[in-house]
């Protein structure tokens, strides 16, 4: 688009990107990144496979057509439509059904590895759920405890200067055991909580 508007560029860094793939598809193939060897391995079993069953579907339409349309004397383009439907119906779930053994047969070792990993995966997502809950846990239970502490160390940096005050030393005793019984409850939650079910 760049001529039309009279911009002359010589578009030099596009003589790159083939150096570019070279480079790429050599790394994929030498180091096996992205499972190549597995996809070279399917695509051509795919490939000969429904190389395979095009031909005998091809078959099985032209072999029909001839046969019934003698024997019914019908060959027309109905008829052959019909008839290129019915085994289309007929041959999706043979197909499928191929896909399947061919499945077992060349790629159950990685049928298996899939499922050992979807197994770790979900091991791992497993784990990582509980490190949450005991994330969100430790930081609920630091809150709970942080405010007594709070309280406690306040009345103790008043404890030197107002020890005198019968008051303060009322509400010092009451409060501190309070805040004191405070954390006891929330430690005993905790261990309850960890205690196996």
């Amino acid at each position: 688009f760049l001529p039309v508007y009279n911009i002359n560029f010589d578009p030099w860094p596009t003589h790159f990107v083939f150096v570019y793939s070279v480079i790429i598809s050599y790394a994929i193939v030498k180091h096996n990144l992205m499972d190549i060897q597995i996809v070279v391995k399917k695509g051509l079993i795919y490939s000969i496979l429904i190389g395979l069953i095009t031909a005998v579907y091809f078959g099985a339409v032209f072999i029909l057509t001839q046969s019934l349309g003698k024997a019914v004397n019908i060959s027309s383009f109905p008829f052959i439509l019909a008839m290129v439907t019915l085994i289309a119906i007929v041959f999706k779930p043979l197909e499928r059904r191929i896909q399947k053994a061919i499945d077992a047969i060349f790629f159950k070792e990685m049928q298996d590895k899939i499922a050992q990993e979807n197994l770790k995966l979900k091991h791992e997502l497993e784990k990582q759920d509980r490190l949450k809950a005991v994330a969100v846990l430790a930081a609920g239970m630091a809150h709970e405890i942080k405010n007594p502490l709070s309280a406690i160390k306040t009345f103790t940096e008043y404890l030197p200067v107002k020890y005198q005050e019968p008051g303060f030393r009322e509400k010092f005793q009451r409060i501190v055991g309070q805040e004191v019984d405070k954390i006891d409850g929330i430690v005993r939650q905790l261990l309850d909580f960890a205690k196996p079910a």
